[in-house]
């Protein structure tokens, strides 16, 4: 589920120096999609192995 005051992280692993990014991420019925883009070195897309993390509203929340 999409919340607003939420935040998506992506981190590229494996060999090689490529990256990836956030490209943005919106509520599909009552789950979230992430979409995300690598790169090698170049700026050229590449395919890469990655790990991500959404943290929705309620992870902010004071206890």
């Amino acid at each position: 589920m999409l919340s607003y005051n939420s935040t998506a992280m992506v981190t590229a692993y494996g060999y090689g120096n490529q990256y990836c990014k956030v490209s943005y991420w919106t509520g599909v019925g009552s789950d979230t999609q992430v979409n995300v883009q690598c790169y090698d070195y170049l700026g050229n897309p590449v395919d890469s192995q990655f790990t991500n993390t959404y943290l929705g509203a309620e992870m902010f929340t004071p206890c």
